[in-house]
């Protein structure tokens, strides 16, 4: 009786701690989101509209650099087409290596 109740507790116990660092961590991760997509919109540029998706970098025009990121898995374009520039990846980059990226290319002049 008394080993039963010890688990139900350790069980109810487990849970709520599993549930509060899950609803913490999903909170800060959209905060952090939201303060990224922030600082880009404040640079002035659109957020979304930095970055060409899918045939869209096709469309526009020339290539100013390439760069392999995470060991060779993503490739991330810049192209210029009518005094603007884009940035085109070929896989999938987390909100976090989108912000870095950003970060680099700005520091580096690739992006104003």
């Amino acid at each position: 009786m008394t080993l039963g109740l010890v688990v139900a507790v350790a069980v109810v116990a487990s849970l709520t701690v599993f549930i509060g660092c899950f609803w913490l961590f999903r909170r800060e991760q959209t905060r952090l989101k939201k303060e990224i997509l922030h600082t880009i919109a404040a640079a002035g540029r659109e957020p979304e509209g930095i970055f060409l998706t899918g045939s869209d970098a096709a469309i526009h025009g020339e290539l100013i650099a390439q760069f392999k990121v995470n060991q060779g898995k993503q490739v991330v374009s810049i192209l210029e087409s009518e005094g603007k520039r884009f940035i085109h990846v070929d896989g999938e980059l987390s909100a976090r290596e989108r912000a870095k990226m950003i970060h680099y290319l700005k520091s580096e002049g690739f992006v104003s």
